[in-house]
């Protein structure tokens, strides 16, 4: 997929950022924790009606949101570093929609009621399928959490920065947008949702 492409041109740019970055005493939970308010920020730049300013904390945002892996790599990664990771990786990208929403309410509000809506039940399908995965992994030997590769298996973290990007540079086409992402992924739980079905 084009992120493992990405990934083999980013990740060792990443890497030696992070290694600097350890050696300096970051922590990638302290990383983690900085992309977020970085979102946050963002959040209310766009809440407000400054689009184009948001874009300067998103990015920033995604840029950390990069390093803390690789800080993680580069020192001692934890299951509670990757669970807070995941966690605000969810949360800060609602955030953005819920600023949009907030910024035109009559014009925005149910396109972001419906993304936001839609990006729940995603993450919630993934989380249940990703937690049953796992524990199916240990029970039985040979059983593979991800099996074939599906079109939207998992939203790719450049997709979700570039389209609130996008967001910020064309505020007016939020509703068509946003509509379209929702679409996007109530089709991807549903394919999580047979998935699970036929699997676990």
């Amino acid at each position: 997929m084009l992120e493992q492409r990405l990934r083999t041109l980013v990740d060792p740019f990443m890497n030696r950022m992070g290694r600097r970055a350890a050696l300096l005493g970051a922590r990638a939970d302290s990383v983690s924790w900085a992309a977020f308010g970085c979102m946050v920020a963002a959040a209310a730049l766009i809440a407000f009606g400054w689009s184009w300013l948001g874009l300067l904390p998103l990015a920033a945002a995604g840029f950390l949101g990069g390093l803390d892996g690789a800080v993680a790599r580069a020192t001692i990664g934890t299951d509670r570093g990757a669970f807070l990771n995941d966690s605000l990786n969810v949360a800060g990208p609602a955030l953005a929609v819920l600023g949009f929403g907030i910024q035109a309410p009559a014009a925005h509000g149910l396109a972001a009621a419906a993304l936001l809506t839609a990006w729940g039940v995603w993450s919630a399908a993934t989380l249940a399928y990703d937690l049953h995965a796992a524990r199916r992994a240990a029970d039985r030997a040979g059983f593979r959490g991800e099996a074939d590769p599906w079109p939207v298996r998992r939203l790719e973290r450049w997709s979700v920065y570039a389209a609130l990007g996008l967001l910020c540079l064309l505020p007016g086409v939020f509703p068509w947008l946003a509509g379209l992402l929702a679409f996007a992924l109530f089709a991807a739980t549903v394919a999580r949702f047979n998935e699970g079905l036929e699997r676990l």
